[in-house]
């Protein structure tokens, strides 16, 4: 089942995104770092991680080469819109902002149930 992200109107002008790319190097760099940042809270909103992306994911995501150097922007002191973690980083405030796995999980087996009522209700 697919969820749309939820993200802010101005997530490309937010000042956290601009000092990821000043750091990765202006124009270019702040598109890099909005792409891998979007990128990441739809990989945790999928494989329902709570926030937590694996660095196996900033590697070989789809949608940067420098993976690694975005992220090490992303987690910047001065930006700190993702924190290191074992074997990967946190989306800062991500529960703030997003579903938790437990909830997305329940909605839908909820779905489920109805789908499976529709189908029942309409096989005679």
């Amino acid at each position: 089942m697919r969820h749309p992200l939820k993200l802010i109107d101005t997530i490309a002008s937010h000042p956290k995104i601009l000092r990821a790319g000043d750091l990765l190097g202006g124009r270019a760099g702040r598109a890099r770092a909005l792409s891998l940042y979007v990128a990441s809270i739809g990989y945790s909103r999928h494989y329902l991680t709570d926030g937590f992306v694996p660095d196996a994911f900033v590697a070989s995501n789809p949608v940067c080469s420098d993976g690694e150097e975005v992220a090490k922007a992303l987690s910047d002191r001065t930006v700190k819109l993702w924190e290191r973690a074992r074997r990967g980083y946190r989306i800062h405030d991500y529960g703030a902002f997003n579903e938790s796995a437990d909830k997305i999980r329940g909605n839908r087996e909820k779905i489920r149930q109805r789908v499976q009522a529709f189908r029942e209700r309409h096989r005679a």
